[in-house]
């Protein structure tokens, strides 16, 4: 049970369980339980750091002050932190009987859902992108490697031809030098 009240003067915890006893003290059962949740701390616990909250507290902040625009931040940073609260959120959105919030609510939710389908597409896209960049390297090294294999080659004739050029005019000096 959630209580915007203080429930019982003697409990300063946030969460009181109880279950069911009879007068022996025999547990009725271990599914029939009652929590009680106290809210009227909520304020004091939302000048927290949502970092330093606790789950049960991200939870009084959240039920208690959830329809607060004065702490529309931190409730955005609760729903962040915690994926339990932002369900319940957005289904709590969803359900609401409030023209404006449902509006609000579809309005986000399709936004939600456009930026996720653009983002598939943009990932495709340069998915396209990528494997025809790879397809033109290929295509260019399948083009030029042979070409370039070919220059590399005669390159390396004309280096032998003018080592040997070299040789015969250093052969053709040494006789001239002999000459003299």
């Amino acid at each position: 049970m959630l209580c915007n009240y203080k429930v019982f003067d003697f409990k300063n915890d946030l969460m009181e369980h109880f279950v069911f006893r009879n007068e022996k003290g025999t547990e009725l059962c271990d599914a029939v339980m009652a929590i009680f949740i106290d809210l009227t701390k909520a304020k004091e616990i939302a000048k927290k750091p949502v970092s330093e909250m606790s789950d049960i507290e991200g939870w009084v902040v959240f039920f208690a002050l959830g329809n607060n625009p004065k702490y529309s931040q931190i409730i955005d940073g609760i729903i962040k932190r915690k994926e339990g609260i932002a369900v319940a959120r957005e289904t709590l959105l969803s359900i609401s009987q409030n023209p404006d919030e449902r509006a609000r609510y579809h309005s986000r939710r399709k936004w939600q859902q456009d930026r996720e389908h653009e983002q598939a597409v943009a990932r495709k896209e340069m998915e396209a992108v990528r494997k025809e960049m790879e397809a033109a390297r290929k295509e260019g090294r399948e083009k030029y490697e042979p070409l370039l294999a070919s220059k590399d080659a005669e390159l390396a004739n004309k280096d032998a031809e003018l080592a040997n050029m070299a040789a015969e005019l250093a052969a053709l000096r040494k006789k001239l030098n002999e000459g003299q």
